[in-house]
């Protein structure tokens, strides 16, 4: 019920409809499963939801639903370099990964997060470089329709995100771990969805 319902419901590529028991897609339900003895049986045929839905997706007169959102792709993630920046006075991080869009312009968050060796994020209150309440950095980058980007990529840097000495929080000499994940903001649902899974360095001293 979680990996099938819940955590797909949570995703940002679903287009939501009203509830259909009818639906073909819709699994069975057996009365013992549920705490007030809701049942559905398995059905055979297209409900009239069905076919709405599937009209809407591939409509006859366009080369596009009108229910499309916008994807990003994220593929080969290659290794983060983290660089004591002594002359910008912080740390610079470079991801390395590949992005593609689909045909819908879409925004996106590049957030880099500062973890403890352990994997727990650190804490901040600070009103800068603030990602839910722990120390990050991150870009907003508006993402233009069916575009193709390498990052980071044949000693080439076009993307860096930066974390200055005096906006982090004190590490009391302690070293810490980068963790880096991209996320695309889901307006009409005002929610993000993440677009991978977090990747990380190994711990580091940061030298002020």
């Amino acid at each position: 019920m979680d990996f099938n319902v819940f955590e797909v419901s949570n995703q940002f590529y679903t287009n939501g409809t009203t509830y259909d028991p009818n639906s073909i897609m819709h699994y069975s339900i057996n009365a013992w499963e549920t705490n007030d003895g809701y049942a559905v049986k398995q059905n055979y045929e297209l409900s009239t939801g069905d076919k709405a839905l599937i009209a809407a997706l591939y409509p006859k007169d366009k080369k596009e639903s009108t229910l499309s959102v916008a994807k990003v792709d994220i593929t080969n993630f290659g290794k983060m370099e983290v660089v004591n920046n002594s002359a910008k006075q912080g740390l610079s991080i470079y991801p390395t990964f590949d992005l593609k869009t689909n045909s819908k312009l879409g925004t996106v968050y590049f957030v880099a997060r500062l973890a403890t060796e352990d994997g727990f994020y650190i804490k901040t209150t600070g009103l800068y470089y603030n990602w839910g309440g722990t120390a990050a950095t991150y870009l907003k980058m508006n993402l233009l329709p069916n575009s193709k980007v390498s990052y980071n990529k044949q000693a080439k840097k076009n993307l860096e995100l930066f974390m200055p000495f005096d906006k982090m929080p004190e590490l009391n000499g302690k070293k810490v771990m980068i963790v880096f994940a991209v996320y695309l903001d889901d307006e009409i649902n005002g929610q993000m969805d993440k677009l991978m899974y977090f990747s990380t360095t190994t711990p580091l001293s940061v030298t002020k």
